[in-house]
């Protein structure tokens, strides 16, 4: 899919001329494009690593938790306040389970959402993500983010400071 860069002004011209071509056209003029949220406005970031961060956040009106990657694909989870605390409070024992390459571990969030201890080509990881069923089993969705022992470490110091700022901007502090 190819397109054109236009600037603003272009923008501006094309889009008062658009009912005027659709008259000469014999066309409705299209009806005007929704309103979009605005993009997320991140109150505290906490860098993990490789590209990872996590971000206290205010996506749609609601406070989240942001755990994301940039790079080719954006990928990530929002969690809420609730989610949050319950990552928060198990910080220790997934931390001693990750220390353990215990795969066994979950400790469950709300909905379908998890955080496990992954094995991937020898590599360890925390996971933190959704899940969904099939053919009766419970397998990883593409929401989440896995973190390496370095990165979930890092998120681990952090999480007093994210959890402040969360409470901050809840109003709560």
């Amino acid at each position: 899919m190819k397109g054109i860069e236009l600037t603003k002004q272009e923008v501006a011209l094309l889009t008062n001329a658009g009912e005027e071509l659709c008259a000469a056209a014999g066309l409705q003029p299209p009806p005007p494009p929704p309103v979009v949220a605005a993009p997320a406005r991140s109150l505290e970031v906490v860098g993990l690593g490789n590209k990872k961060h996590a971000s206290v956040s205010r996506a749609e009106g609601a406070l989240v938790v942001r755990l994301e990657a940039r790079g080719a694909e954006e990928k990530g989870i929002s969690l809420s306040p609730s989610d949050w605390a319950t990552v928060a409070a198990s910080v220790p024992a997934v931390s001693e389970a990750l220390g353990r390459r215990d795969v066994a571990f979950s400790v469950q969030l709300s909905g379908s959402r998890r955080v496990t201890i992954s094995d991937w080509n020898g590599a360890t990881y925390v996971q933190v993500r959704e899940f969904y069923e099939k053919y009766g089993k419970q397998l990883p969705g593409n929401k989440g983010l896995g973190m390496n022992p370095t990165e979930w470490a890092v998120l681990a110091a952090a999480v007093e400071r994210l959890s402040g700022a969360l409470a901050r901007a809840q109003g709560t502090v």
